[in-house]
């Protein structure tokens, strides 16, 4: 029998809960970026930051070099200054355990004969490569920006891929905006905490949630908090 998980979002200031935090096996932190100087040390098995290069300095002052850094590129960019190139991409720093990087597009399982030659080695016997099912992860992921909503979040494509890359038990989501890495828990079955501080943006989130789970079938125990 499955084990009934906990699907719990919160309206409030994820500042005021940082002892539920540090349960979480993984920690998504995508505040505004003028605001990540708010932002406290968390200690998380694994830390997943979004943020741009003016914040980057930010992040490693606080947790150090990263362990993994992915940039996402989006070619419909953004436009900052006359002076400034249009921004094209957002750094994703990791801190902590990842898993198997086996998690891209699906393969094509055919195999592949590989020649005798090998760096170091000019004499090797023939060898054919098994493809694995996925293909690995590549440091730079490409995806257009999701700016339907009226909120600014991520592409659940790209979430996909970090949530299967760090493969987490269980994920709190402490700016959870418009709701994409709740969406993605609840699809997977995962423990899930998430914290918005924005009134609206929490009750258009709510309710985009409500259609998700009357669709899924699958063991969650769903709260939601109004504070």
């Amino acid at each position: 029998m499955n084990k009934k998980k906990l699907f719990k979002i919160i309206n409030n200031d994820c500042l005021k809960f940082k002892d539920k935090i540090k349960d979480y096996e993984l920690l998504i932190l995508d505040p505004p970026f003028d605001q990540w100087d708010k932002v406290p040390k968390f200690c998380n098995k694994t830390i997943l930051c979004f943020t741009n290069f003016q914040n980057r300095e930010k992040i490693t002052d606080i947790y150090g070099t990263p362990k993994i850094e992915i940039i996402w590129h989006f070619k419909d960019g953004r436009w900052v200054s006359h002076n400034f190139p249009r921004l094209t991409h957002e750094n994703i720093l990791i801190y902590g355990k990842t898993d198997n990087a086996f998690v891209g597009e699906t393969n094509i399982n055919t195999p592949i004969k590989k020649g005798k030659g090998h760096i170091g080695k000019t004499k090797m016997q023939e060898r054919i490569y098994y493809p694995k099912e996925k293909k690995q992860l590549n440091s730079v992921l490409e995806y257009p920006r999701n700016v339907q909503t009226g909120v600014w979040s991520k592409p659940k494509a790209l979430i996909n891929d970090l949530i299967n890359f760090i493969n987490p038990s269980s994920v709190c989501d402490p700016f959870m905006g418009s709701g994409v890495v709740a969406e993605l828990c609840a699809e997977y079955n995962i423990n899930y905490l998430g914290i918005e501080k924005d009134k609206t943006i929490f009750l258009n989130t709510e309710n985009k949630l409500n259609k998700i789970f009357n669709q899924l079938d699958f063991f969650l125990e769903k709260q939601y908090v109004h504070e």
